[in-house]
C-alpha cells in the first residue's frame, strides 16, 4: 500500500492527467475529418460536446482502473499488500516556514479514498479543458500539447526561481 501512495504522491497524478489528456485530445477534431458520421443525428452541439465528453471519461476511468490493478497485483504479489491502518504523513497548511503544528497523519485508506475520490474529478475537468481548447485550437497536437504544458507546468517552473527548466538542486 506505501508503493501506492508514493506513486500517487510523486508521479503518480502526472500519469492519470496525462492519460486523460492523451484519451481526449482528439474529441472534436476527429469530426472535422468525418463530417458525415454527425449529420442527421437530431443531437444539439452541447449534447453532442457532453456525450463526447461522458464516453471520453467512462474510457479515460476504465482504462485506469484496469492499468492501476494490475500494478497494485503486481506490487502486491513483490511486496505483500500492507495495512490499512499504516499512518502516513501531510501537511495540513503550506507556507515557507513549516512548523511542527502544521504536520498530521492519517490513515493510508483515508489517503488513498481522497485519492479515490479526487481523480475522477481531476480526470472530467482535464478532459472538459480539452473539449474547450478544442473549440479554440482545429488541431488535436497543439490540444494536447497545450493541455500537457498546463499539467507540466510545475515541473518546469519553480515559483522561487526565475528558470524555466531546473537542473540540478
Amino acid at each position: 500500500m506505501q508503493a501506492l501512495q508514493k506513486f500517487f504522491r510523486q508521479y503518480g497524478m502526472f500519469f492519470v492527467l496525462f492519460c486523460a489528456i492523451y484519451f481526449s485530445s482528439d474529441l472534436l477534431s476527429r469530426d472535422r475529418q468525418n463530417r458525415t458520421v454527425l449529420q442527421g443525428l437530431p443531437l444539439s452541439w452541447y449534447r453532442q460536446l457532453n456525450l463526447k465528453t461522458a464516453s471520453s471519461f467512462l474510457y479515460t476511468i476504465v482504462v485506469l482502473t484496469i492499468v492501476l490493478v494490475i500494478g497494485i497485483i503486481l506490487l502486491t504479489l513483490q511486496y505483500g499488500f500492507g495495512y490499512f491502518d499504516l499512518h502516513v504523513p501531510t501537511i495540513l497548511i503550506q507556507n515557507d516556514a513549516y512548523p511542527r503544528e502544521e504536520y498530521g497523519v492519517m490513515t493510508i485508506a483515508a489517503y488513498l479514498g481522497k485519492i479515490a475520490l479526487v481523480i475522477p474529478i481531476l480526470v472530467f475537468l482535464f478532459i472538459r479543458l480539452n473539449v474547450i481548447f478544442s473549440l479554440f485550437f482545429k488541431n488535436e497536437w497543439l490540444v494536447l500539447l497545450i493541455s500537457s504544458l498546463v499539467v507540466f507546468r510545475k515541473a518546469f517552473h519553480d515559483e522561487n526561481d526565475e528558470r524555466v527548466v531546473r537542473i540540478g538542486y
